[in-house]
């Protein structure tokens, strides 16, 4: 996950399960206003995304943060 590259809600859904992160959602489901927080269970590492629209049956997140 890089900062500034856009992701859809399943790979990020997939990364944090097999990577050991869990998901917080965040504000309200409008276009500049949900945010996924991605924390690891275990290592202080941080990765953040904001709604940008949808494709493919599914949302569309920008990695606005990233500590990998």
């Amino acid at each position: 996950m890089e900062k500034g590259k856009n992701y859809g809600y399943n790979s990020i859904e997939t990364f944090a399960e097999k990577n050991q992160f869990a998901i917080d959602e965040l504000g309200k489901n409008r276009v500049g206003e949900s945010f996924l927080i991605l924390d690891h269970w275990d290592k202080d590492i941080i990765i953040s995304f904001v709604l940008i629209g949808a494709t493919n049956n599914q949302y569309l997140y920008e990695c606005i943060y990233s500590d990998l």
